[in-house]
């Protein structure tokens, strides 16, 4: 990999950590873990639509969907604050975080192809 796309990769994930840790803060603490929710679907929803806009050429791609929404999106986040939950008995918690982070996703990515079939 050269230069250029190094840095695209890097000034995107740079972008999608820094509104990650924005939306984090904007939400603060709380019981459920929101801030991760809300970056996982916005990156979805970010993916979706840079894909049904074909992400145009590889450094957009490479800016977008590997850099921004790479460093937005926070599995490891989702699956360590899963982990606690589950850890301290949170079960409901827990479960709860799994169903609705994954199911919402797939529903974002879903809608987003749907209404770009029917446009497209």
């Amino acid at each position: 990999m050269g230069l250029v796309p190094s840095l695209l990769v890097f000034l995107g994930g740079g972008l999608g950590a820094f509104f990650r840790f924005g939306i984090g803060r904007m939400i603060g603490s709380t019981q459920f873990p929101w801030a991760t929710l809300i970056s996982n679907l916005i990156a979805c929803l970010v993916l979706g639509v840079l894909i049904y806009l074909g992400q145009g050429n590889k450094n957009n791609q490479l800016l977008l969907v590997t850099g921004f929404c790479g460093g937005l999106s926070t599995f490891s986040t989702f699956s360590f604050e899963t982990f606690e939950m589950l850890r301290i008995g949170n079960y409901t918690w827990a479960i709860l975080n799994i169903v609705i982070s994954v199911l919402c996703c797939m529903l974002i990515l879903f809608f987003v192809f749907q209404v770009t079939a029917k446009n497209g």
